[in-house]
């Protein structure tokens, strides 16, 4: 399993099917759009660097979602 990025923050744009994130950006960018089913549909290559996923979580309202990745 790759891990990207040190920090990602990911935002619904209108609609509620798209999800995008962005990087540091020594890492790049990456852009993960998802159908209504919730399934990622058109991953985006971004270059990864070793870590672990440390936390994850939604906004109140469950229109965001923030991952923190940090380095082992």
């Amino acid at each position: 399993m790759q891990v990207y990025s040190t920090n990602i923050v990911w935002a619904v744009a209108p609609g509620g099917r798209r999800i995008a994130g962005q990087a540091a950006r020594s890492a790049g960018l990456q852009i993960i759009t998802l159908n209504p089913a919730g399934v990622q549909a058109t991953p985006q290559v971004m270059v990864p660097i070793p870590g672990s996923i440390t936390s994850l979580s939604f906004s109140p309202d469950g229109l965001s979602l923030s991952a923190v990745i940090g380095l082992r």
